[in-house]
């Protein structure tokens, strides 16, 4: 996990007792900024996961974790202030799922029980429930149902405003979707004790093909008045809504949705206060829009990135933040499989492609004149990841 001044990077250890910290120049380890053993009042000897907050002052330690499906996981979590050497829950009222920080560091938020939490850190870790109504395999608020994890590859549906004071969410109702069970016996891995003698029933919404999928809204919470606004957003009874992202404009969430066959992508802006959204971007293709494209979207002060296929190939296009297209950043018989960053500075464009090999992918970057460079060196599958300051 790189550090936010873009300088280190972070690491656990295999053992899950230690996160060290490493410079990025020469990957060397420069310290140890957790230890199990030393942080005070740590009552885990191993831990599973970790978060480092904006600002680099805190850290999110996930324990105990549950897999739910094949994404989504419930888990214990605490909160470690690296200068006090200070370990805290991050809540008692149960196990927590899909933990965020706010961009200041200050909150962090969380569903439990179908329903969003939040936690201010600056009031002695006070806690506030933010929704009511979410029940088991009926409503969401802030997770995704299985469908969307499955298909989508999402496990999170919860978002902070750039500025910190509103988190949008999208609202799942599953109330009418079919119902599908499945039963479960005694295993090896897991090892269910609890069926040995007779079988259990999971039971969960299931929709098949062409059966009624989740009712999905997107809503805001105004942290300071703790109203929540639902978003007008022109969605046809059947769409689906893959994506909420804020731009690094408090005033503009961006909801992205696609249609019943998948087909069309349409990306509205969305004011969080007044609740109008107006649509900035529309991507169709013959067959389908395929899902990687909304990670293949940031945003930027002045501009934004989309991966599309409107040219019968997987290509980078860049666009303004208020969607005119400027440029199509790459081109050729081959697929860009991810973007990764763009360097403001220098104006490069990184990415990672398959143009040598469908069997390979490898990194490039590209400069703002066009001059194409290849970075990744060896065959076989590459990938990246950069630090804040690229």
């Amino acid at each position: 996990v790189p550090t936010s001044d873009g300088e280190y990077y972070t690491r656990m250890n295999a053992e899950g007792t230690q996160i060290g910290k490493y410079a990025f120049k020469t990957g060397e380890q420069v310290e140890v900024i957790f230890d199990t053993e030393k942080a005070r009042e740590c009552s885990f000897k191993t831990f599973d996961g970790y978060t480092l907050s904006p600002d680099g002052t805190k850290i999110l330690i996930r324990t105990e974790t549950t897999e739910i499906y094949r994404r989504s996981y419930s888990a214990v979590y605490y909160i470690y202030t690296i200068s006090r050497n200070l370990v805290e829950s991050l809540s008692t009222g149960g196990v927590q799922q899909t933990p965020v920080f706010s961009p200041d560091g200050n909150m962090i938020a969380f569903v439990r029980n179908n329903n969003i939490f939040l936690v201010k850190m600056l009031f002695n870790n006070s806690e506030s429930q933010v929704t009511e109504d979410g029940k088991p395999n009926e409503i969401l608020n802030g997770i995704p149902d299985w469908v969307y994890e499955e298909e989508f590859g999402i496990s999170r549906a919860l978002e902070f405003s750039p500025d910190s004071k509103m988190l949008a969410y999208i609202r799942f109702d599953e109330s009418t979707v079919p119902s599908f069970s499945l039963q479960f016996f005694a295993g090896q891995s897991p090892n269910g004790h609890a069926y040995e003698s007779y079988p259990g029933t999971y039971t969960y919404k299931y929709p098949k093909a062409g059966e009624t999928a989740s009712k999905v809204s997107v809503h805001t919470f105004d942290i300071k008045t703790t109203v929540t606004h639902k978003m007008d957003l022109p969605l046809e009874a059947d769409g689906y809504i893959p994506c909420i992202r804020f731009t690094q404009d408090a005033e503009k969430l961006a909801v992205m949705t696609l249609n019943r066959h998948q087909n069309r992508f349409d990306m509205y802006y969305a004011n969080p206060r007044s609740t109008v959204c107006k649509l900035i971007l529309r991507d169709e293709d013959p067959y389908y829009i395929n899902s990687n494209v909304f990670d293949a979207i940031r945003f930027y002060p002045e501009n934004f990135s989309l991966l599309s296929e409107k040219d019968g190939y997987a290509h980078l296009y860049w666009y303004t933040i208020n969607g005119v297209l400027v440029k199509q950043i790459t081109s050729g018989k081959f697929e860009v499989a991810d973007f990764l960053g763009w360097d403001a500075e220098s104006g490069t464009f990184y990415y990672e492609s398959n143009e040598e090999s469908p069997l390979h992918s490898a990194i490039y970057k590209i400069d703002k004149k066009g001059k194409k460079t290849k970075l990744s060196k060896m065959k076989g599958t590459n990938t990246a990841l950069f630090s804040p300051n690229m």
